[in-house]
């Protein structure tokens, strides 16, 4: 029998918060495993079981310093286990529902492995080709800290910064086998089955491990500014500074990728408002990026926009039970992005192309000389695409 009538699964999950008057945490976690579908036989080599696991787990504090400083610590883990069985599981659902139970022998009674010269055998598919293992880690912490300069230099007035720094690696681990199979031709006078063999292989478990992850940091700082004047005047602000830096940690053979990409930019915003009737908002960015050359790494993208509520007007409230909340805008602004196509990175730089053949030199010509060639041309002008947005 290839399936079970069911499958085993378990959840679980802890919670507690907690705290007093200027600390306050919250602490949980979970773990959630479910049991595969299949019915293997008993192996004392390998569980081929398919099966899942994960395991998550998050912490949060909040610290009150003084009465206007808030410290803020998040941390928080995700680890899955995955095992697959040694073929792929599209392969392995088709043949279990295009192959009848009484069309193939699954196993002859002597423990010779059975496989017809045509179709397939889902019972060596599942307990006689290896399993494969995937594991999932992904670390995420972030630190912040708030200062309200509302009582210390004007109302209305704050200050964050924020850091975190993120990981996520992943491994899958192939143990695959590719035993001897054969087929029942007849019997012997003795009784004794005649085997055909019709794959050649060995019970040797080859062993393939493959490695993935990144790790990224980032930092953003900010001022924000909020005040109300005579209750008709509604002023704000926003002064931004942010930096991210991403790693791919397992970049192989590719030069490019060894290098980190890192970005960074400041953004400011501004915004008026008359008893909430009237508005003006204007907002600008000025971003970098490693991509371009020195000269070209920062670009400015200025926004601004008008609008009118036209609904907060006294003579619109005999009909504001009909329509109640009805606004006028306009907005024109330029954006950028350094995304320049191809998935290329530093494209001031000149590129070269080892992969284009070569030639015979020498005595005979016996000596092989590998060709080189220019790849992709730099070009020190590139810079950021933008566009112009209007509404």
């Amino acid at each position: 029998m290839i399936f079970k009538n069911s499958s085993t699964n378990l959840r679980a999950n802890v919670n507690v918060t907690g705290g007093g008057k200027r600390v306050r945490y919250y602490v949980g976690g979970s773990y959630y495993n479910e049991g595969g579908v299949f019915n293997p036989a008993d192996n004392l080599r390998f569980d081929p079981q398919v099966k899942y696991q994960k395991f998550n787990f998050r912490a949060n504090v909040d610290i009150d310093i003084t009465s206007s400083t808030e410290l803020g610590i998040s941390m928080s883990n995700q680890y899955e286990i995955k095992r697959r069985l040694g073929v792929d599981m599209a392969t392995m659902y088709n043949n279990a529902l295009s192959v009848p139970p009484t069309a193939v022998v699954p196993i002859y009674s002597d423990g010779t492995l059975a496989r017809p010269d045509v179709g397939a055998n889902p019972y060596l598919d599942m307990n006689y080709t290896g399993f494969s293992q995937d594991f999932y880690n992904n670390a995420q912490s972030l630190i912040s800290l708030t200062q309200d300069f509302s009582e210390i230099v004007t109302p209305g007035l704050k200050f964050n910064v924020k850091f975190s720094w993120d990981a996520r690696n992943e491994s899958t681990e192939d143990k695959r086998m590719s035993p001897s199979t054969y087929i029942a031709t007849g019997r012997d006078e003795n009784g004794n089955l005649i085997f055909n063999k019709n794959r050649d292989g060995n019970d040797y478990m080859k062993l393939a491990v493959s490695n993935r992850g990144s790790h990224s940091m980032n930092l953003e700082s900010s001022f924000t500014y909020e005040n109300l004047f005579a209750e008709k005047h509604r002023v704000s602000g926003l002064a931004l500074f942010t930096m991210r830096e991403y790693k791919d940690n397992f970049p192989g053979s590719d030069y490019i990728k060894s290098f980190p990409q890192k970005n960074i930019g400041i953004a400011g915003r501004a915004t008026y408002s008359f008893m909430d009737k009237y508005f003006a908002e204007f907002n600008f960015g000025y971003n970098g990026s490693e991509n371009f050359a020195p000269n070209k790494r920062f670009g400015f993208f200025p926004s601004g926009a008008l609008g009118y509520m036209i609904s907060n007007e006294d003579f619109w409230q005999p009909i504001s039970n009909v329509i109640n909340h009805l606004k006028f805008k306009g907005s024109y602004g330029e954006i950028g992005n350094d995304k320049i196509g191809g998935n290329r990175r530093f494209a001031f730089n000149s590129e070269m192309n080892t992969n284009i053949g070569g030639y015979n030199f020498g005595r005979d010509n016996i000596q092989w000389i590998a060709g080189i060639a220019t790849g992709h041309p730099g070009n020190d002008a590139v810079s950021w695409e933008t566009a112009k947005r209007q509404m």
